[in-house]
């Protein structure tokens, strides 16, 4: 069948019920003398082999009737399809006639023909041979089986959109176009891919070679040799013509000669971690500033996620390890190179550090989420809430809050709440699109836990040496852009405010200046956050989430030191390298309860009476 660019093909493939069982006896003397020639004993065998057949059934020592059969020719037979061609040698005149091509295989016929997809379809030649076909088999006790007969349109995919609805009627039966049919064992689509044929034979292949190399071990080799031509080169060999037509029309494809690249098979050998880690391992200082975390630190983290992305070594290849696993992940997240320049520094392929890093960064949060960032409980928010008090001098304090974009192709959203010590407390990674902190949190699941009351916050209390105010709720506080909710306090907006409000402005933004240096201390460690970052979203919401529980188990390590700079010294980057985790715009508005807003005012009284420290009126 040969395609025009602008032309159509109409395919019909025909389906006769039961054909081999309704040849008349008579019919095909008939054609075996006329079309044939054939007369005195040559045909006289003919009409013996036909005739005064009686098939019976026997099971074990009893036998039905013998059946007379008046009609049909006997099938499993060499003779079977050649009688049978030659019983429909008149329909190909009747396709000729009508200017139609056509192929036919005992009871396989298929016509098509080319048109031009702007002219009337389907073409009055197609439908007028259709229905002279139909007579001519009703005149030779044949029937045509409108439930199997199959239309299908062959064209380029710019022209099958042009083709609408096209509709056969056959015997008062309505035929569509399939996108796909089946015809001699090959499958044949629109375009005449062959997609679906090679998808199909190669998932055979496989899965008689499994079955095959199960039992390789105890075949001898001229057996295996006959299953292998049995089961596989056979297949393979059907319809090569049609398969070699279908691959011309494709692309050249970059013919992969072999199994692991020579440069990567030198990976134990010369690879980044083979060698420079190793080398690294001497100096503790170099150690950390090329994974952000120091030997005992990688070597812990190593212990606790190794068993989650350890692989099995194969007979063909040696399984990445653990350690090297980790490695690779880590420096992504540290320098957020790309996967290729990983890949050519420790010797792996770029998918394989694709895979890599997806798998090792869930690992990373799976192994140290529960030690490092368990959920707050009741007895959890209340040494917040201590710290808050004690450090920054705000009361019932649980938490600052703040959201960032993380930019990648789409940016992402995450939203913390950090304690007093610049640990992570609550993280939530999504909302891939655009959105203000205030719709970050409405569709975050630590906002609609602040909405129902399902954070298990310690109940209202009173602050001590403040009784006249009463009950107060513990509250988590945030910038301008969240909402002032009864649990979430945020600055009195505007500029001509009173002394006492701007006092309590400060004193809210410096006790939230810990998640904006939490922030700062995270993408100054893992560098990922100072480039765009260009994975999926699924990955890019691993990656920081790992970076968030990295944080923290390193942060801890910390704590109680005089020191409370970044574990890793901020160093100067180019110009061009701009920090990727943006603040958030003011989005929505901030409809305020009244409650909220005398909740806010209280603490403002709190903060210049009972609550004042010496040197607050020297900075406002």
């Amino acid at each position: 069948m040969k395609v025009c660019t602008l032309n159509i093909s109409i395919l019909i493939l025909l389906d006769i019920s039961a054909a081999f069982d309704t040849v008349s006896h008579t019919i095909l003397l008939n054609r075996l003398s006329v079309y044939l020639g054939l007369s005195g004993t040559a045909l006289s065998w003919f009409h013996s082999y036909l005739s005064n057949r009686q098939p019976f059934v026997t099971i074990g020592k009893s036998s039905s009737p013998p059946a007379p059969v008046n009609q049909g020719v006997p099938q499993g037979s060499v003779l079977g399809p050649l009688l049978f061609n030659i019983y429909m040698l008149p329909l190909g005149e009747i396709i000729r006639r009508h200017g139609l091509n056509f192929h036919s295989y005992a009871d396989d016929t298929q016509l098509y023909i080319s048109t031009n997809p702007s002219s009337q379809l389907p073409p009055l030649s197609l439908v007028n041979c259709l229905r002279d076909i139909q007579a001519w088999m009703s005149k030779n006790l044949l029937k045509l089986n409108n439930n199997k007969t199959e239309l299908m349109v062959v064209a380029p995919k710019t022209l099958l959109r042009k083709v609408g609805d096209l509709l056969l009627t056959i015997d008062g039966g309505s035929i569509h176009p399939s996108p796909e049919v089946r015809s001699l064992g090959v499958t044949l689509d629109s375009s005449l891919t062959f997609n679906s044929h090679i998808r199909s034979t190669v998932k055979t292949a496989f899965f008689h070679l499994r079955n095959i190399s199960r039992l390789r071990p105890t075949l001898p080799d001229p057996v295996a040799e006959t299953l292998i031509h049995t089961f596989i080169s056979s297949r393979l060999d059907y319809s090569t013509v049609a398969l070699v037509y279908a691959m011309s029309r494709r692309r050249p494809r970059i013919v992969r000669r072999c199994w692991v690249h020579t440069i990567l098979r030198k990976r134990l050998q010369r690879g980044e971690y083979h060698v420079l880690v190793q080398e690294l391992r001497l100096n503790g200082v170099l150690f950390q500033q090329y994974f952000r975390m120091s030997k005992d630190a990688f070597d812990e983290l190593l212990g606790k996620v190794g068993p989650l992305i350890a692989k099995a070594d194969t007979r063909m290849r040696l399984s990445i390890g653990p350690a090297e696993r980790l490695a690779i992940c880590l420096r992504y997240l540290a320098t957020g190179d790309s996967y290729r320049t990983i890949a050519f520094s420790y010797r792996v392929g770029h998918a394989t550090v694709a895979v890599i890093v997806k798998e090792v960064a869930g690992a990373i949060w799976t192994a140290l989420v529960e030690e490092t960032m368990p959920v707050p409980q009741t007895e959890d928010w209340r040494a917040i809430a201590a710290g808050f008090q004690e450090r920054w001098n705000f009361p019932n304090c649980v938490g600052a809050i703040d959201g960032k974009h993380v930019v990648i192709q789409a940016p992402a959203w995450l939203l913390a709440v950090v304690d007093a010590q610049y640990l992570f407390r609550v993280v939530d990674v999504g909302g891939f699109g655009r959105s203000g902190d205030s719709g970050s949190l409405r569709n975050s699941a630590f906002g609609e836990g602040l909405r129902d009351g399902s954070l298990q916050l310690p109940p209202d209390t009173v602050i001590p040496g403040a009784e006249r105010l009463g009950l107060l709720p513990h509250v988590f506080i945030g910038d301008e852009a969240f909402p002032l909710l009864d649990n979430l306090l945020r600055p009195f907006p505007g500029r001509q405010l009173t002394r006492e409000r701007r006092l309590f402005n400060y004193r809210l933004s410096r006790a939230r200046l810990v998640v904006e240096c939490a922030f700062g201390i995270l993408s100054s460690q893992w560098r990922m956050f100072r480039r765009v970052i260009t994975t999926s979203p699924e990955v890019t919401e691993l990656c920081v989430k790992a970076t968030c529980v990295l944080h923290n188990f390193l942060r801890r390590k910390t704590i109680g030191r005089s020191s409370r700079t970044p574990v890793v010294p901020v160093v100067a980057e180019s110009s061009d390298e701009a920090p990727t985790l943006r603040d958030a715009p003011m989005m929505g508005s901030n409809n305020a309860t009244c409650r909220s807003i005398q909740l806010r005012e209280t603490f403002c009284s709190y903060l210049n009476e009972e609550g004042v420290v010496s040197w607050q009126h020297k900075v406002v």
